[in-house]
């Protein structure tokens, strides 16, 4: 089998960068180098350009990109640690252009109240264990009109006044999603437990009185945890309940001066 001597593949077009990774991976025609990266100007049919999405990424402004990632010694019931490592990272590289760059659960990367980027992740199972990850991700750079449905969209070059260069910040982001990652791919206990402390600390509204949105309707509560499962834990503050949330079980509710709300 014959291999593929790149680690980055970029394409003018693509209708997915994971829908392409994942083809590649199947067709099996070389062997694909550990955090093989897809990236690409512009999607056609990505997450992000499904209506109900919200997302919206003009062609050739923002960063869109995936990443093969082989886990090693991550139990399948713990597997949401690697989309911690993977969120921690691209903290990493946003802190270079401001300190309120938070991850809101799951994934979401956030500047204060505004998204700044998201990730998508896909396991591929085998028995018991984690055979790759593929890890989608969408960062806003340069747009700085946005059109779709999407509440609260930014992006670096309004959060900096500059535009900037796409390139130099993917290298980056591959850089720290490879070392967050290989960190906690050495199976040791303390890895992942401050892998986890550190994600609560970047957690957007973590031990802060917040409003949510569950089946039952608008509630204020604190999140006070979130588990190597990707359980998120609120408690109540009526009912002084802690309660686990599963993803889209629960949302974020923001209130706007005009007295608006928006669950993010």
């Amino acid at each position: 089998m014959k291999s593929i001597h790149t680690d980055h593949m970029h394409y003018a077009k693509l209708d997915s960068t994971n829908h392409f990774l994942r083809e590649l991976i199947k067709a099996q025609e070389a062997y694909l180098p550990d955090y093989l990266t897809i990236s690409t100007d512009y999607q056609t049919a990505g997450r992000g350009q499904r209506v109900n999405d919200g997302w919206e990424s003009a062609p050739g402004k923002n960063l869109l990109f995936s990443v093969l990632i082989r886990p090693k010694r991550v139990p399948i019931v713990e597997q949401f640690l690697i989309s911690e490592a993977i969120s921690l990272a691209i903290v990493d590289v946003m802190e270079a252009y401001s300190d309120d760059i938070k991850i809101k659960w799951p994934n979401d990367i956030y500047y204060k109240e505004k998204k700044l980027g998201g990730i998508l992740i896909e396991h591929a199972i085998q028995g018991q264990n984690i055979e790759y990850t593929i890890a989608g991700i969408g960062i806003n750079v340069k747009q700085t009109v946005f059109h779709g449905s999407a509440p609260n969209p930014v992006s670096l070059a309004t959060i900096t006044g500059e535009v900037l260069d796409r390139m130099p910040i993917l290298e980056l982001l591959r850089e720290r999603i490879e070392a967050r990652c290989e960190l906690l791919f050495t199976g040791e206990e303390d890895a992942a437990n401050e892998l986890q402390v550190e994600y609560l600390s970047k957690l957007f509204r973590f031990d802060e009185d917040a409003y949510f949105c569950d089946e039952l309707g608008t509630f204020r509560g604190r999140i006070i945890g979130v588990s190597p499962e990707g359980v998120l834990t609120i408690k109540h503050r009526d009912s002084g309940e802690n309660l686990d949330y599963l993803f889209k079980e629960v949302r974020h509710v923001l209130f706007k001066d005009d007295e608006e709300t928006l669950t993010l």
